[in-house]
């Protein structure tokens, strides 16, 4: 049986049935309207991040969707990538607002030009924070395109995985932030949980000296976690639905619990389902639910193996699990995770590098208090049942 490509081509696809998060997209079409309203230049900024798997790229997605249905909006998905030629970036802007190739090859050289007479001034050290942006603007405000192109419209930019942003690109979006003329901007942001600290980093103000907050401080924050019962039951409904089956309330609340409320999982759970389905003709008989299970017990486990093959040292993580397990803790302070490892397998200083790695791959979470664990009760039940299955017997 052949997969909805919709559904299940990639975990970041819109979902055939986009359910929850109801608060959020509101927060989001709240900030919309506000930018919208100004006309302010400045950019609103809004930071989305969560555990892997818990549904941000799916939100900028379906907000984003929405949004560009609305003809006062233009929607500009960036990948972090896409920061680092600035003048690109800027032709691409101008494209999205509804400028020509021509127009837009005309305005980036003319901010090239520009900025380059800047750097030789200024320095290249201060090129991104001070003469990238007054060059365009300088630049909009000198061509007779400026205006017309966007004036009374909004720019919507969606910037995902932003853990991978490079420490010089985060001034583009400064840049971007503090404005572009007559252009109002909303900069959405996604990224792994506390990603958005990457933002915080150090920009040079105009004036030379060092904004130690960096752009973070003007965000609204969103950290997503699982969707409650009532909306995964309904992802799990409505998404058999529009692949053409129906579930009974039975079937669908068992699959709804097992998933969670994770996203990944309900992907999961559901392609179990399907698979069910077409195996026993339908999901209405006792087998064919605990087939469906079981498919989705397996991409769970998958899903988990997955995250821990991407990582420098995995078995590093069944270490800590082992700790948790023994001292009955779920979540350990960085400093006590770091001293687990060094003691059992590593040296201090590799103990440091592989926490670091386990949180940029998403296999540790951290919290604002400094604390790291496995995240979703899923994942740690998952690496207690490791460290179970290598106990000696008996």
């Amino acid at each position: 049986m052949s997969a909805n490509p919709r559904l299940f081509g990639s975990a970041r696809d819109v979902p055939a049935y986009f359910a929850g998060r109801r608060n959020e997209l509101a927060i989001l079409r709240h900030q919309l309207e506000y930018v919208r309203s100004t006309g302010d230049p400045r950019g609103g900024l809004v930071l989305i991040d969560g555990v892997q798997g818990v549904g941000k790229t799916q939100l900028l997605k379906q907000f984003a969707s929405t949004a560009a249905k609305d003809q006062a909006a233009a929607v500009l998905h960036v990948p972090t990538l896409g920061l680092a030629n600035e003048l690109a970036l800027f032709a691409t802007i101008v494209k999205a607002l509804g400028g020509t190739d021509s127009i837009a090859k005309q305005m980036a050289d003319a901010a090239g030009g520009l900025t380059s007479a800047r750097i030789a001034s200024v320095g290249v050290s201060a090129r991104r924070a001070t003469s990238l942006n007054m060059s365009i603007n300088d630049m909009l405000v000198r061509s007779k395109h400026g205006g017309g192109l966007w004036r009374n419209r909004t720019l919507i930019i969606a910037v995902d995985e932003i853990q991978d942003i490079a420490a010089e690109d985060r001034r583009t979006l400064k840049v971007l932030h503090d404005g572009l003329h007559e252009c109002p901007i909303l900069l959405l942001g996604a990224g792994l949980q506390n990603a958005t600290t990457r933002l915080a980093a150090d920009l040079p103000e105009r004036d030379g000296r060092l904004d130690t907050s960096g752009i973070s401080r003007f965000a609204e924050r969103l950290t997503l976690g699982p969707l409650d019962h009532s909306d995964a039951l309904q992802a799990i409904v409505r998404g058999l639905d529009a692949m053409g089956h129906r579930v009974g309330e039975e079937q669908a609340t068992a699959l709804a619990e097992a998933s969670m409320g994770f996203p990944q999982h309900i992907h999961g759970y559901l392609r179990g389902a399907l698979e069910a389905a077409a195996e026993h003709g339908g999901l209405d008989t006792e087998a064919a639910l605990r087939f469906a299970l079981d498919l989705g017990d397996q991409q769970r486990v998958r899903y988990y193996q997955e995250r821990l093959r991407g990582m420098k040292r995995p078995s590093r993580m069944l270490t800590l699990a082992k700790h948790m397990v023994e001292s009955g803790k779920r979540i350990l302070f960085w400093d006590e995770a770091a001293a687990v490892i060094a003691t059992n397998e590593s040296t201090g200083g590799e103990a440091e590098d592989v926490l670091a790695d386990a949180v940029s791959k998403g296999v540790l979470t951290t919290d604002e208090y400094h604390r790291v664990s496995f995240g979703i009760p899923s994942f740690h039940d998952h690496m207690v049942a490791e460290v179970a299955a290598l106990a000696p017997e008996g």
